[in-house]
């Protein structure tokens, strides 16, 4: 974006201003923002040469002064509006409230212009006494008559040239101290002085309903006298309704190279080099971060369950409708191709994760093995709790950074493993008395040296005991991976930085046999289980066969509900009723096997079942004879 030039005369008349009297040309940059709020001046006000006086004022000593004024006169928000993102010429922001938004909570709403989609997402209930409300949509019209949205509701919908805010934005941004210089927006701690190190933050998304839609990641737990020696930046990602994970503005533009340029003049200034950084970001911060460690080789990243392939995870409900109609997603490198050249590097990289999140991982780091500089550190649960459950282990990360830490060794008595009959290794790891005063609110983990690269698999205390943590079914070992075997030590991580670890002995195995299934199918008519197991997933479901027909005959498969509602054989066919409903997740590959144990000459499959439509889109996906899998639907 390239800035008017401001009047020469009032930026001559700044420069001359005291330190203590209020010239006139502070009276008249606070006029200038106040403008705004004149409709008369309104589009006088957001003229280039306008917003480029009010930017060049709001970055230089008399930015405190003027703010002071344009509180006391209820101009804040003009002046932030003034200041912020300048859009293309005909372009606006928009706000909308949705009215009687409980009916259709659950919903996804789609904002038309002209019948064209300019903003969807899915209903939510907002913030306790506050209206729905989605702010800083960017549209080419001002005029109500040409919005419409697509359920049966009324809306209000307001227009401005500038970004809305809230109060309780306006708030969270003084408590955080965020900056503004150009387009680029962060918060500044620490030593800002001469700092030996610098640290630097992506943020995350909040709630889609939050009145604080652009937060930073802060990291409050680091304190400014462990920051004495460090430069601490929380950058802001301020565009659009809730953020572009800083590669694009509101109006889809590419900022990348404006946001390097900054964490480029850190360096600079300071005398800094890029191994002396961190670069830190969970979930939308950590695909962020990913991108802008590509300048900086030598800086450690530290991320947690980025996501890997953007226009792949916008395709659910909550951002199909905005964030991936932005063409320049579907065109930039993704993340995940940034992941790969870096672990190809050698790059210093501690990586958080979970194996439910295929949506973020694209199968990628699972798979990573043979990298030294590589840590992975694997939890069990959802997307969302990862960060919240690794977080004594980020902190310790991060102060180890600093300098902070030490490593203490522990003694561990007995290493267990066991095959569960799902095909899971487990572990149970038990300490010597002695280890029994580790310190509380640690993350212990199990470690396998994967060729250099070293896991850590999360553990859970042991119940009603203090010196022995355990694999839960969330926690398992790959076998297919090879991990069990590759079996090295036990690491105790704290928030402080400091380490107990310790090496494990030979594994003591208490395996369970996995069902083997061979090439039986329980034909006698009674209710039986099929376990399968696919890479990450594991189903168990239950069936019941009529083979009475023979090899080689046609074969019907039928999905139901409950195995005492389905109908009667079909004549000349063998038939296998099997039971579904939303936890079956690998059915279409027991419909393949079933085929092939029967050698069946024919394969239809009959949904008499409620399905999900990532369960019929499994099914559609599967081929018998060289031709798509038959199926009806009841």
């Amino acid at each position: 974006m390239t800035k008017a030039k401001p009047n020469q005369k009032l930026s001559q008349r700044l420069r001359k201003a005291g330190s203590t009297a209020l010239t006139s040309a502070r009276k008249r940059a606070v006029r200038v923002a106040g403008s705004a709020a004149a409709p008369i001046a309104r589009e006088a006000a957001f003229h280039p040469k306008v917003r480029g006086l009010a930017q060049q004022v709001m970055e230089g000593p008399l930015a405190p002064k003027v703010e002071q004024l344009a509180e006391q006169r209820g101009l804040t928000t003009h002046l932030q509006r003034l200041r912020s993102e300048e859009l293309p010429e005909g372009h606006f922001f928009a706000k909308i409230i949705i009215d009687d938004w409980r009916k259709f909570n659950g919903e996804s709403f789609r904002l038309h212009q002209d019948g064209k989609l300019v903003y969807g997402n899915r209903i939510e209930a907002p913030q306790r006494g506050f209206p729905l409300e989605y702010r800083n949509i960017v549209v080419t019209a001002r005029d109500e008559s040409r919005f419409s949205l697509n359920l049966p509701t009324t809306f209000k919908i307001a227009f401005s040239s500038g970004q809305f805010s809230t109060p309780q934005q306006d708030k969270y941004d003084k408590t955080y101290g965020v900056q503004q210089h150009g387009r680029v927006f962060y918060s500044m701690r620490g030593n800002t002085k001469n700092p030996k190190r610098i640290i630097v933050t992506f943020p995350g998304f909040g709630p889609s309903t939050t009145r604080i839609s652009y937060a930073v990641s802060y990291m409050k737990q680091l304190t400014d006298a462990e920051l004495q020696d460090t430069l601490f930046v929380a950058f802001q990602d301020r565009y659009s309704v809730s953020g572009t994970y800083m590669l694009l503005d509101s109006a889809g533009r590419e900022i990348r190279s404006e946001i390097e340029a900054v964490i480029a003049g850190f360096l600079s200034q300071y005398g800094l080099t890029d191994d002396k950084m961190l670069i830190f970001g969970a979930s939308k911060g950590a695909s962020t971060a990913l991108v802008y460690a590509d300048k900086f080789p030598k800086a450690r990243l530290l991320v947690a369950v980025p996501q890997m392939n953007l226009p792949y995870y916008f395709s659910k409900p909550f951002f199909y409708d905005n964030l991936y109609q932005f063409d320049a997603f579907h065109r930039i490198a993704q993340p995940v191709e940034y992941l790969r050249r870096y672990l190809d590097e050698g790059r210093s990289i501690d990586y958080f994760y979970t194996t439910n999140d295929e949506l973020s991982n694209c199968s990628t780091i699972e798979y990573a093995e043979g990298l030294p500089n590589l840590r992975k550190y694997r939890f069990d649960g959802v997307h969302g709790a990862v960060a919240r459950d690794a977080l004594p282990t980020m902190l310790g990360i991060m102060r180890r950074f600093l300098g902070k830490g030490d490593e203490q060794p522990v003694a561990v008595k007995s290493l267990r493993t066991l095959r569960d009959e799902d095909g899971f290794d487990r572990a149970q790891v038990r300490l010597e008395a002695a280890s029994m005063r580790l310190p509380k609110g640690g993350n212990a983990y199990l470690t396998a040296d994967l060729s250099g690269t070293t896991l850590h698999q999360s553990l859970t205390p042991v119940p009603r005991s203090a010196i022995a943590h355990h694999t839960v079914a969330g926690q398992a070992l790959w076998p297919l991976l090879g991990e069990s075997e590759r079996l090295s030590g036990y690491d105790y991580r704290l928030a402080n930085g400091s380490a107990h670890r310790g090496e494990v002995p030979t594994a003591t195995e208490d395996r369970v046999a996995a069902v083997d299934h061979g090439d039986a199918i329980d034909a006698s008519g009674a209710v039986a289980e099929y376990r399968l197991l696919d890479d990450r997933l594991a189903d168990r479901l239950t069936y019941r066969a009529s083979l009475t027909a023979g090899s080689g005959a046609p074969l019907v498969v039928r999905l139901v509900a409950d195995l005492d509602d389905a109908p009667a054989d079909i004549e000349g066919a063998n038939v296998v009723d099997v039971a579904v409903d939303d936890a079956t997740c690998l059915v279409h590959f027991f419909v393949l096997r079933l085929g092939v144990l029967t050698r069946a000459s024919a394969v239809r499959v009959e949904v008499l079942a409620s399905l999900s439509e990532q369960q019929r889109e499994a099914l559609r996906g599967v081929e018998w004879a060289g031709a798509p899998l038959e199926l009806t639907h009841s």
